[in-house]
């Protein structure tokens, strides 16, 4: 079966971190599966793996030079507010996407499309060619539907048009079904999953008494990750001599998180890592104490998935998507969000209780192998899905 998966976000390279858990998805499918992936074009060389299970093709919308949209920490969204000049660039990138999206269909069995922008793109190249089409909704998309009018009526273009429709959490599936009440009969839940080289790690953490604790934020350095709240409760801490917190990411905001890591007093706890390849991510992971999300909204963090799997407990925000994954106190900790008051509480509930640190990264662990939630189900899952919209058609 011959599958395109059409995304505006993908590891065009071995050290990207753009769209790694779509990565992981086609590495799990099985060596049956065809795959070719369409992925905007960007100004950096494009490197793909050696000898990986699919075809990677870039589309060009610009000068290489203006090839910026996507790719970057935070997507398109974040690309357009921070320069207003890429809304010219837009049109030739939607147009773009879509020649050669229609190209390809028609040589494919199923077309798979992430995020719903993509997934009306997708669907009417689906209705020009008779292919059927899937889309993926992540989390980022639903949540602008709910304020975006423009959002909205692309989300329900998107459920109209494709044969399924799938979320990757029970509260994305919700927020749809209630404000798309017509439209939401194809639409299922198929949550990601996680790898064996996070689920690895748990016999192998290093658990001295003599070291510093270590806490850890993974993701883009974009204002809604509310890192800033992390720092905030660090200053609220005291003794902080055996705390360090680590972040693992890049992005717009990093150089005002340096800043106010300078004002608050808290430099020489904070350790700022840079973008990190996902390869090397169970690596550092291995090496962390507590993991922190904090941030103001997610479809279901995949970083949570992970730490959980590790054995390494989880303070986070009290959202949806996170909610399903964390009972507090049972299965981690939740905060209110931006509430760095009760985030410096936990920090120091756990800093101080180690039986209590073991206790919640255990039971998270038990969650991962409970529920199945490894990429190797998942993938079995999505390969159904292809098999029951080409029957269909």
């Amino acid at each position: 079966m011959k599958i395109l998966i059409l995304t505006t976000s993908f590891p065009l390279s071995k050290s990207s971190t753009s769209g790694v858990f779509i990565l992981h998805l086609i590495e799990n499918l099985p060596e049956s599966i065809d795959m070719t992936v369409l992925a905007p074009c960007h100004r950096t060389e494009i490197k793909p793996v050696a000898k990986s299970k699919y075809k990677l093709k870039c589309f060009r919308y610009a000068p290489k030079s203006w090839q910026i949209l996507a790719h970057e920490p935070g997507g398109i969204p974040v690309a357009l507010k921070n320069n207003r000049k890429l809304f010219f660039v837009l049109p030739f990138f939607l147009i773009s996407m879509t020649i050669e999206c229609l190209r390809l269909a028609r040589k494919v069995d199923v077309i798979h499309a992430n995020w719903s922008v993509n997934g009306v793109i997708a669907g009417i190249c689906a209705f020009l060619t008779g292919t059927p089409v899937i889309t993926t909704l992540r989390g980022s998309d639903v949540r602008r539907s709910l304020y975006s009018r423009v959002e909205k009526c692309l989300l329900n273009l998107c459920l109209k048009l494709n044969d399924k429709v799938i979320a990757v959490s029970e509260a994305i599936c919700k927020d749809v079904k209630q404000n798309h009440p017509g439209c939401s009969q194809h639409l299922l839940t198929i949550p990601n999953g996680v790898g064996n080289n996070f689920l690895n790690i748990f016999p192998k953490r290093d658990e001295k008494k003599d070291r510093s604790l270590s806490f850890v934020s993974i993701g883009n350095l974009i204002p809604q990750k509310g890192i800033s709240t992390v720092l905030y409760a660090l200053k609220k801490i005291a003794p902080l001599d055996d705390i360090k917190y680590h972040i693992i990411g890049d992005g717009p905001e990093k150089q005002n998180l340096i800043s106010l890591s300078l004002k608050l007093g808290i430099s020489e706890q904070v350790h700022f890592l840079g973008s990190i390849s996902h390869d090397e991510i169970p690596g550092y992971l291995a090496n962390m104490d507590v993991l922190i999300l904090s941030s103001w909204g997610e479809g279901r963090p995949n970083v949570i998935l992970e730490s959980m799997a590790a054995g390494i407990p989880v303070i986070a925000s009290n959202i949806d998507g996170v909610r399903e994954l964390i009972k507090d106190s049972e299965t981690g900790l939740l905060f209110d969000v931006d509430n760095s008051g009760q985030l410096a509480k936990h920090m120091e509930l756990l800093k101080n209780n180690p039986q209590l640190r073991n206790k919640l990264g255990t039971a998270g662990r038990q969650i991962i192998f409970q529920n199945g939630l490894t990429w190797n189900k998942t993938a079995m899952r999505y390969v159904q899905i292809y098999k029951d919209v080409f029957n269909l058609n």
